[in-house]
């Protein structure tokens, strides 16, 4: 398919999504999927080899208890090994992988998952993202030519939506900037709702941790907000430090659905203690020094 048709038909299953209009689009990493070919010939010749094999091992089984000689036995258990190695060979041969590469376009209400090859197309709307996790690793390989190495970013992004799917792709450095476009989204549409919940001193949850207007806890620890020196959310860990550094607790972000809210969360309540001054007066005192604190930290880092 050209790319003129191409666009044609992303365009009209952007609207018939109502997706809006297509603005960006990011490839995913190759990947495989292998299935069995269960056609009429496959079926049958699955059930033919796998009766007649189940025949010749009860057959060999018996003959070694009813004192039968030990050479017909053993013709019976060679027997049961070649024709299970081939119903091996062909479950093999009858199998297909296949590599499949999506293609992800984002649009001003969600995003399009299409398989050029397969045509098959799959939206998700902003507010249908219930949890999102990310996860980002560093690969690496040698080049013999140079013996130099060159590596690279690699991102698996996992959506799971309100209707009970969840879409799963993966993607290299290119696919870095859909990152920050889906986090976008997803705080625009869920942070209004939490700040609204913790303000009227509700508990809010992201997975193992909890934080409320007395603290941070991971069901086992709990911090109060002056005794924390700050929440660090780089690498793979979220890390909640006390004033102490051998004194705090991490979560893993594969179990922290919607890690960049939380993060927005936590940067929305040091935000508000230490610029807006009408703001910060319905805060308690514990959650000013835990604002002015995190600045502290955050400025010695930066110098």
């Amino acid at each position: 398919m050209d790319t003129l048709s191409m666009t044609d038909d992303i365009h009209k299953l952007a609207a018939t999504y109502q997706l809006g209009t297509p603005y960006a689009q990011f490839q995913t990493s190759p990947e495989k999927h292998s299935r069995l070919h269960f056609t009429v010939t496959s079926c049958i010749t699955y059930l033919f080899i796998g009766t007649f094999t189940l025949f010749v091992v009860i057959f060999a089984i018996a003959s070694l208890f009813d004192g039968s000689s030990s050479q017909e036995s053993k013709l019976l258990i060679y027997g049961a090994g070649i024709l299970i190695f081939a119903l091996w060979l062909f479950v093999i041969e009858d199998s297909k992988t296949t590599i499949r590469t999506w293609t992800i376009y984002t649009c001003p209400r969600g995003l399009l998952r299409y398989d050029a090859k397969t045509q098959k197309a799959q939206a998700v709307h902003w507010e249908q993202i219930k949890e999102y996790y990310i996860r980002t690793w560093e690969d690496a390989e040698l080049i013999p030519e140079s013996g130099f190495s060159r590596s690279w970013k690699c991102y698996k992004f996992t959506l799971k939506c309100t209707d009970g799917s969840t879409v799963k792709f993966k993607g290299t450095s290119d696919i870095g900037a859909l990152q920050h476009i889906i986090e976008k989204e997803i705080v625009s549409l869920q942070l209004p709702a939490i700040i609204g919940a913790y303000n009227a001193g509700k508990t809010v949850t992201f997975g193992a941790i909890t934080l409320n207007q007395t603290g941070v806890s991971n069901g086992q620890y709990t911090f109060t907000w002056d005794k924390i020196l700050c929440i660090d959310f780089e690498g793979e860990f979220i890390c909640v430090r006390g004033f102490q550094w051998d004194v705090s607790f991490r979560v893993p972000k594969l179990l922290v659905p919607n890690a960049c809210v939380l993060e927005a969360l936590v940067s929305h309540l040091d935000r508000r203690g230490k610029t807006e001054k009408t703001a910060s007066v319905n805060m308690t005192a514990s959650e000013k020094r835990f604002s002015r604190k995190v600045y502290r930290l955050k400025r010695h880092r930066n110098t």
